[in-house]
């Protein structure tokens, strides 16, 4: 069970990453240009654009047990 504790930690991680990559890329490619269209008042609609929300959390790490001796278990 400690392996499969170990890996979900560094899965949740991985995934933070990415998810914090995305939303680097969208902020820095798509919403610079969404801003200017809502600085020229081009939208139709009456809503803002939201910033979006970055993850800075980590995984808490397993610590009572050590689990650099147990093989990766099979899927």
């Amino acid at each position: 069970m400690g392996s499969h504790v170990a890996k979900l930690g560094r899965n949740l991680e991985l995934a933070t990453g990415a998810y914090n990559s995305m939303v680097g890329s969208l902020e820095s490619q798509v919403m610079t240009q969404a801003k200017r269209f809502e600085a020229l008042e081009v939208s139709g609609g009456a809503k803002e654009i939201e910033p979006l929300p970055v993850i800075d959390t980590s995984p808490r790490v397993l610590t009572k047990l050590d689990t650099s001796d147990i093989p990766e278990a099979a899927e």
